[in-house]
């Protein structure tokens, strides 16, 4: 059962990654929000530069600049940065089931082949994962079992939905482990506080 418990491991860092990183973002809006608020000199229209180079170099060069309102609003929890992170924490998790240890469950388990270790919640991900990749973030297909949208609506996962589409996703383990191991791993993302 190695697999599944790495696999396990591998989603409870990615669902550590996004909270992380959407705090992270918060902080940054913040951050930012507070340097325009403090300052005589700096508006919400200045831009703001990032590059590489020593700002202080007379031939420096820079790589990426917009306006304070623009950088702010893309990692506030409805903006761009937040939109972008979300969607590439569900293709890497759909990525790790497919490409990695859906194969490694079906080898541990002496099944012939990764397509023979089947899941609705895992299908529903790659729903997910489709719309985002290929169908210009809409949904082109009704889910079964995680009903975070529906059919033709744009995909645009809130903390909440990350955190219902990582207890099925947890959830989903254990009925693999019993299904295909015959063991039940009990597997939960939300945790007493006591287990701290």
């Amino acid at each position: 059962m190695q697999a599944l418990l790495d696999f396990h491991n591998e989603l409870m860092n990615l669902y550590a990654y996004e909270i992380e990183t959407s705090a992270s973002l918060h902080q940054w809006t913040q951050f930012l929000q507070e340097a325009v608020a403090k300052s005589q000199h700096t508006t919400l229209d200045n831009s703001i530069i990032f590059g590489r180079d020593n700002p202080n170099s007379p031939d420096a060069k820079y790589q990426y600049a917009a306006p304070y309102k623009d950088v702010i609003h893309a990692s506030m929890e409805d903006g761009r940065n937040i939109r972008l992170h979300r969607n590439g924490v569900v293709a890497l998790a759909y990525a790790l089931w497919e490409d990695e240890y859906r194969n490694q469950i079906a080898k541990e388990c002496g099944l012939a082949d990764k397509n023979d270790v089947e899941s609705d919640v895992f299908q529903d991900l790659n729903k997910y994962r489709q719309a985002i990749l290929h169908v210009s973030g809409r949904l082109n297909r009704y889910p079964k079992v995680i009903r975070l949208f529906t059919k033709g609506q744009v995909v645009s996962f809130t903390k909440d939905n990350v955190h219902v589409l990582f207890s099925h996703l947890i959830g989903e383990l254990n009925r693999i482990g019993e299904v295909y191991y015959g063991k039940t791993p009990n597997f939960s993302l939300d945790k007493s506080l006591n287990e701290a």
